[in-house]
């Protein structure tokens, strides 16, 4: 009986170490965004500045800087692995104007395409691409 629930603690392990399917990613991490792009044009003259960071403990912040006005949004977020890819979703607290999404809720869609570039999804619904390193 002890050699089964050995067996059963080692395959439980081996288990719960390999579901870490994504890059090494390091939270606490801030993403600056650096460039627009459509399917016919690339731009890096922003006229804001925009941050995205994740922290360890699954709360993410998202400022944006205006000339005039600092708009600042918070949330929780997790990761997502698919096919081999990594998703970011993160859910905003409450409405902001600095959400970006097709729906109508407070849940922004990126991926992070290497260890140095997000982008967001909202290109699906005709906005631009939004660029993070």
């Amino acid at each position: 009986m002890q050699r089964l629930l050995l067996l059963l603690l080692i395959f439980s392990l081996a288990i719960s170490c390999s579901e870490d399917e994504g890059e090494n990613l390091d939270n606490n991490r801030t993403w600056k965004l650096y460039k627009f792009s459509t399917p016919t044009s690339t731009t890096t003259d922003i006229s804001f500045e925009e941050n995205i960071t994740l922290y360890d403990d699954s709360t993410f912040e998202k400022v944006r800087i205006l000339t005039d006005e600092t708009i600042v949004s918070a949330g929780i977020y997790d990761f997502e692995y698919q096919d081999g890819r990594t998703f970011v979703n993160l859910e905003h607290n409450e409405d902001s104007e600095i959400i970006v999404n097709c729906q109508a809720d407070f849940i922004e869609f990126y991926e992070i395409i290497s260890s140095d570039e997000m982008i967001n999804w909202a290109s699906a619904c005709d906005w631009p691409t939004m660029h993070y390193r």
